[in-house]
C-alpha cells in the first residue's frame, strides 16, 4: 500500500489493511461454507473491484512493472466474474450452512 502512496505508519492505513483482512477471511469462509452466499460474494466483489481500480492500475504503471500489474489486475477480474456467478447461481445447498439453520429455525 505504501507504493500506491499510502504512509506506512498511519493509523488509517492499519485501520484499512485490518478491514481488508476482515472482508477478504469473512467473505471467502461465508461462499465456502454456503452461509449467505449472494451477500458475501457481493461484498468481495465490490472491495475487489475497488481494489483492483486503487492499487492495479497497470496504464499508469512504469513500463517494467506494467505486466505485472496488469497481470493482478485480470486475476481480480477473474475473481470478481467468479464472484458475480455466485451471485447469480447461489442457491442453499443440501450442505450450506444457511439451509441447515433455516431447517432448524423452521424459517
Amino acid at each position: 500500500m505504501a507504493s500506491a502512496g499510502f504512509p506506512t505508519a498511519d493509523l488509517p492505513l492499519r485501520t484499512l489493511v485490518a478491514f481488508t483482512i476482515i472482508v477478504e477471511l469473512s467473505g471467502a469462509t461465508a461462499i465456502i461454507l454456503g452461509w449467505k452466499t449472494r451477500s458475501a460474494a457481493v461484498a468481495v466483489f465490490l472491495f475487489t473491484a475497488a481494489a483492483t481500480l486503487l492499487f492495479h492500475r497497470f496504464w499508469d504503471a512504469a513500463p517494467g512493472d506494467a505486466m505485472v500489474q496488469q497481470l493482478m489486475f485480470m486475476k481480480n477480474v477473474s475473481v470478481m466474474v467468479a464472484c458475480s456467478c455466485c451471485t447469480r447461481t447461489a442457491r442453499a445447498g443440501t450442505r450450506s450452512t444457511t439451509r441447515r439453520i433455516r431447517a432448524s429455525t423452521n424459517y
